[in-house]
């Protein structure tokens, strides 16, 4: 994923998706394990703070970002 410095770009089911037939898209769970060499990921309701998980209904829902 390539985002222009200073602005922010959502991260979108067709970039990352599981789906898993036993599970709700919040109980797929997402771990950071590396954090980004560039940028960071965070969720738009608190911007300030990296996020080391979020779960698939945040991508669903458009709201992860990277900046």
């Amino acid at each position: 994923m390539t985002v222009v410095q200073k602005q922010f770009r959502a991260i979108t089911p067709e970039e990352l998706l599981t789906d898993d037939p036993d599970s709700l898209p919040n109980e797929i769970l997402y771990e950071i394990m590396t954090v980004p060499q560039e940028g960071r990921l965070v969720s738009v309701e608190n911007i300030t703070f990296p996020k080391a998980q979020f779960t698939q209904k945040d991508i669903n829902e458009k709201k992860m970002v990277m900046f």
